[in-house]
């Protein structure tokens, strides 16, 4: 999108959509699970003169 000469360029990243539980990776002795993130929201904007 342009404003004038200015170039404005957005982004919004969203890990895990739909929120589901899942373990992103196990120990070698099985006693340390990792659980993965949560839903998460990152946005950017970026502009350019």
């Amino acid at each position: 999108m342009n404003i004038g000469k200015t170039k404005v360029t957005t982004q919004l990243n969203i890990d895990n959509l739909l929120d589901n539980y899942y373990f992103g990776s196990a120990g070698f002795n099985n006693l340390r699970v990792n659980i993965g993130t949560p839903r998460t929201f990152m946005g950017t904007i970026k502009v350019e003169f």
